[in-house]
């Protein structure tokens, strides 16, 4: 099956058709991208926080030739 914007989506259980065409597989689809798009943008935040932290303490970046 391919959407509208050419992403295919592929189950391979048979345990939920989430690809199925109906508002409450439409909810569940939507709420799993959101709990993946917190995640990253934590992952992000914490990221940026452990670079500025190393970067007061001098300890980044490690590499020659980076400013």
């Amino acid at each position: 099956m391919q959407g509208t914007r050419g992403v295919v989506l592929r189950v391979l259980s048979n345990f939920h058709d989430l690809a199925a065409d109906d508002d409450a597989n439409a909810l569940i689809i939507n709420v799993i991208t959101a709990v993946g798009q917190f995640q990253r943008d934590l992952q992000n935040e914490l990221t940026a926080e452990g670079i500025a932290a190393a970067e007061a303490e001098g300890r980044y970046p490690r590499w020659a030739g980076s400013k």
